[in-house]
């Protein structure tokens, strides 16, 4: 999940207080890490599922979209005979 941050009015912070772009996006990596060590944990899990899933997913929705394909085409085929012949 990912968090929003405050907007920060700039007349009232000190130059000297404000970030980088470079800075900015180093201070969200290390916070990613250090305060939310769940998310690599998370991850991890989404992968391990994902590797075991898709071996099982693939094959079915290959064949559930060749099914699909076949029925549209043979729907359209037969519409194109009937107008043929007519």
């Amino acid at each position: 999940m990912s968090h929003k941050r405050p907007q920060e009015d700039s007349t009232k912070g000190r130059p000297s207080e404000a970030f980088t772009p470079d800075q900015d996006k180093r201070r969200r990596v290390a916070n990613l890490f250090v305060n939310d060590g769940s998310v690599v944990q998370e991850v991890m899990k989404l992968q391990s599922v994902q590797h075991l899933l898709e071996p099982v997913l693939e094959p079915l929705i290959r064949r559930v979209v060749k099914e699909e394909v076949e029925v549209a085409l043979r729907k359209h085929l037969n519409n194109m005979k009937r107008y043929k012949f007519n």
